[in-house]
C-alpha cells in the first residue's frame, strides 16, 4: 500500500468551511482514484491541518496527488494561507494491521523526508 501525506495552514476561522469542503466535495473525488483504501483530514483547529490518503497502489497515490492539487486551486485557494507541501511528503509503502473480520484498524508508513519518519494511524473500527 501506499500513502500520501499533505500540509496546509490556513486561518483557524476557516476551520470549519474547509472542513466542510473536504468532507463534503474533496472526499467523493479521490476516492474515485485507483485503488483507494481510506482518506483521513486532520484539524488541529490552530489553523494548521494534514490528509492522510491510503492507497493499493502507486498509481493511484500519484493520481491523488493531481487531484488535491486542482482541488485546493480551485475551490481552497482563498482560505489555504499556505501549503508545506503542494506535493505529497512521502509516498511510501506501508504496512496495515487488521481484525479478525478483515477490517483495517492500522496503518504504519515509512516516509522519506529529509529524515526517516514514520507513521501510524488507528482506525476507527
Amino acid at each position: 500500500m501506499f500513502a500520501v501525506i499533505r500540509h496546509y495552514h490556513f486561518d483557524p476561522k476557516d476551520s470549519a468551511e474547509i472542513d466542510r469542503r473536504v468532507r463534503e466535495d474533496f472526499v467523493p473525488i479521490v476516492k474515485k482514484a485507483k485503488g483507494f483504501v481510506r482518506y483521513y483530514w486532520l484539524d488541529t483547529g490552530k489553523g494548521e491541518g494534514a490528509s492522510v490518503s491510503v492507497f493499493g497502489d502507486k498509481a493511484g497515490a500519484d493520481e491523488s496527488v493531481h487531484l488535491a492539487a486542482d482541488y485546493v486551486q480551485e475551490h481552497l485557494s482563498k482560505l489555504i494561507t499556505q501549503t508545506i507541501s503542494a506535493k505529497p511528503v512521502g509516498v511510501g509503502g506501508c504496512v496495515a494491521g487488521v481484525d479478525s473480520r478483515g477490517r483495517i484498524i492500522w496503518i504504519a508508513a515509512h516516509i522519506a523526508l529529509t529524515e526517516s519518519v514514520s507513521l501510524c494511524v488507528r482506525m476507527k473500527s
